[in-house]
């Protein structure tokens, strides 16, 4: 009885330590919401914006001609843009200037004396710091604004000419001819001269004869 006293607090004590195993969760089951995701369309990429030719509103000297600076502004783009083939806008002072703009036309409306007006505009290239040389009309009635307009931008579209693009791939060596491989030289035999360097002369041992002539002359001397 005292053993089994002692057995089952320890009992309890294991069962309280072992922590019950965790529930599995219950696989999630798709609802309204999942099904909207699945049928939206994937959002498409954007495209790059079109190269811009952007056509600021004409300036005027005389408060009276303001309000025709934005019109004269709008004709200019339209007519650009069919004589061109490039994408050309007219801007507001207060509107948004798009992000492709590669050229921008800025003009002015000049009032002469006797009532006419004639309009002058040239073309900038803002990332290059370029400009061409300005244009004109000639000088008619107010009424004929609009023709104005349209003979300015066909004198512009001459100078509307898209630059080449830059190429971004790496820069290619220029071919030079192959430089030929160096292998063991073949030089030529030497030639190994076999004859003597100088001649010596050695003289012969002297004879008996000579030996007695010579004393016979020292005697007589």
């Amino acid at each position: 009885m005292r053993a089994l006293a002692v057995v089952v607090p320890i009992a309890l004590l294991v069962l309280l330590a072992v922590p019950p195993a965790a529930a599995k969760p219950a696989p999630h089951q798709p609802d309204a919401a999942d099904a909207a995701k699945a049928a939206k369309p994937a959002k498409a990429k954007a495209k790059p914006a079109e190269p811009t030719v952007a056509v600021l509103p004409f300036v005027v000297a005389k408060d009276r001609l303001t309000m025709y600076g934005k019109p004269v502004a709008d004709a200019v783009a339209r007519k650009l843009s069919a004589l061109s083939g490039h994408h050309a806008e007219a801007l507001s002072l207060s509107g948004e200037v798009p992000d492709a703009v590669w050229l921008v036309v800025d003009g002015r409306i000049i009032a002469a004396s006797d009532g006419t007006i004639r309009l002058e505009a040239r073309l900038r290239d803002p990332r290059r710091g370029t400009a061409q040389p300005a244009v004109a009309t000639a000088a008619l009635p107010l009424a004929d604004i609009d023709a104005l307009a349209e003979n300015l931008a066909t004198k512009l579209a001459a100078g509307v000419v898209r630059p080449p693009p830059r190429r971004t791939g790496p820069k290619t060596a220029p071919a030079t001819e192959p430089t030929p491989a160096r292998g063991p030289s073949a030089r030529p035999p030497r030639h190994v001269d076999r004859a003597p360097r100088a001649v010596v002369f050695v003289p012969a041992a002297p004879t008996l004869a000579a030996a007695a002539l010579t004393r016979n002359l020292v005697a007589l001397a």
